[in-house]
């Protein structure tokens, strides 16, 4: 059997031993040593994007980057917050009470948006004509005949005046100068009205039916405008403007509102979401309490938001907490424990050991944070190296070799603690061990005292003083018991007469013991 001691000065040196042809491991004991550590104290709160980092040198660094976007910078190391209870986004709420009006704006983080009722559409636009049900308000003017110089159309304060000499006391002339028919005086009505800047319709003609269709600009009852006419072969059509108003305009219903400010908007630093009927939520997107900055203004009749100007009116834009972060980092720092492992007191103290080997050229490691609250109290220091305990190891090399003998166990060298006894082979006297208690009476009184014993054994001495070896199985009544006297096939006994052997197992209901006399001395 060989032994070849394998010993440095790593945390655990070993002993390669063989025998037979068998390969044996034994671990011997080293002083363990001292890793070096640092300290990062977290102090307050910490948000997105902030960093530690551990820089070896020649390793290169390992940057442990706060994350509650899932997004951190090439190469860094997540250390996610985005879970932590601590952690809420600013949010604010939009209340809408009425119908906003055209053109009217508001703002969110310096984007603002317009409210449009006339249909137009594009960026950072409002547009309330796509809402269901609202309409835009119609009238009808038809003409008899040729209209005189001087009749007019009045289209809520706006006064159309058909005109043959270009004299007018009406806002806008429509020319009739060169008309024959009714349908070119109805055509003339229309170019007017949709070559006036001012005008709150646009103008259609229907040829067929000799009439001018308008309709509002805007949508909503406020294009049920006033109408009326001084002429004696036209007027406002019935159900279409005769009752001095036109009609059909209808106003979109205030969660529609809501529906499309939520579907229009294209902000580009929050979140709106309908919350109810009548109110709508404004989220910054990121968490933290910077969402608080976030102005909101509004110029827009029936829109107030909450806050009184900024975000957070809802819910307070919060960072990560000291507790939360400190959680986090140790998580991330013992994702993998190979080279560096954490723990912490969960109150911003973060201990950080270095498992490289050896421990004291790991001292010195440069630490280094981009963090409001939280700072390293040094670089890496303290390692000691491992120091192998030779008087140790040489004991446990021993009960190696013993161990590989045969029959032999060597006992208390397990780990790292030193030998304490081999228990080997002895030369007994007279076929005694005197390292085993084999008193008689002392055995005996073991033996009867085991409530469970099938058998007593008779001792006998050597030379009177208590030592020796079983000579006999002596039949003893016991409570309860029946005859018969267990046996394993092969088993041999002897007595002062006969010698036993038991032919096959045995038990209490078996004849399997055989017995030959012992005859005369030989």
């Amino acid at each position: 059997s060989t032994i070849e001691a394998v010993v440095g000065t790593t945390p655990s040196g070993n002993l390669a031993a063989s025998k037979d042809g068998t390969d044996y491991l034994v671990t011997l004991g080293v002083d363990a040593g001292t890793k070096p550590s640092a300290v990062l104290t977290i102090a307050d709160v910490v948000i997105d994007g902030e960093t530690a980092t551990l820089d070896s040198g020649e390793t290169g660094e390992e940057v442990y980057e706060f994350d509650w976007d899932d997004d951190v910078g090439a190469g860094n190391i997540q250390v996610d917050i985005s879970g932590a209870a601590s952690i809420a986004k600013s949010k604010g709420t939009g209340t809408i009470s009425g119908l906003p009006v055209h053109d009217e704006t508001f703002a969110i983080d310096g984007d603002t948006f317009t409210i449009k009722r006339d249909g137009t559409t594009g960026a950072n636009i409002v547009d309330l004509t796509a809402c269901a049900t609202a309409e835009y308000g119609v009238g009808r003017f038809a003409l008899a005949a040729l209209p005189s110089d001087e009749d007019t159309v009045t289209i809520n304060t706006r006064v159309y005046e058909f005109d043959t000499n270009s004299a007018i006391t009406g806002d806008v002339a429509v020319d009739i100068s060169s008309a024959s028919t009714r349908l070119e005086a109805l055509q003339a009505l229309r170019d007017a009205i949709n070559g006036d800047g001012s005008a709150v319709v646009t103008a259609t003609v229907d040829a067929a039916n000799f009439y001018v269709e308008v309709t509002a600009k805007l949508i909503g009852t406020i294009g049920n405008y006033a109408v009326s006419e001084a002429c004696d072969v036209g007027g406002w059509m019935e159900g279409y403007g005769k009752d001095g108003n036109m009609v059909d305009g209808v106003n979109p219903t205030t969660e529609e509102i809501v529906d499309q400010i939520v579907a229009d908007f294209d902000g580009t630093t929050c979140t709106v979401a309908k919350a109810t009927a009548s109110t709508f939520t404004v989220e910054y997107d990121e968490f933290g309490s910077a969402g608080e900055a976030i102005v909101l203004t509004e110029s827009v009749t029936g829109l107030v938001f909450d806050g009184e100007g900024t975000l957070g009116g809802t819910t307070a834009g919060t960072d990560c907490s000291v507790a939360d972060a400190t959680a986090a980092i140790i998580a991330a720092l013992n994702v993998d424990t190979t080279r560096f492992q954490a723990s912490g007191n969960g109150a911003g103290v973060v201990t950080v050991v270095c498992n490289d080997l050896p421990y004291e050229d790991s001292n010195g490691i440069v630490t280094a944070e981009a963090m409001a609250n939280a700072t390293w109290g040094a670089d890496f220091a303290d390692g000691v190296n491992p120091a192998v305990d030779n008087a140790k190891n040489g004991a446990v090399a021993v009960a190696a070799a013993i161990d590989l003998l045969d029959g032999v166990t060597a006992t208390g060298a397990v780990a790292d603690d030193p030998l304490t006894e081999a228990v080997v082979k002895k030369n007994f006297t007279n076929g005694a061990d005197p390292g085993i208690s084999t008193i008689a009476t002392d055995i005996k009184t073991a033996i009867e005292d085991e409530a469970t014993a099938h058998a007593l054994v008779a001792v006998g001495t050597h030379d009177g003083n208590g030592t020796g070896v079983v000579t006999a199985m002596v039949e003893t009544n016991l409570a309860n018991g029946v005859d018969g006297t267990l046996g394993d096939k092969g088993d041999v006994y002897h007595d002062a007469s006969y010698l036993y052997a038991c032919i096959a197992d045995n038990t209490t209901a078996d004849t399997n013991w055989r017995r030959v006399s012992l005859g005369d001395a030989y």
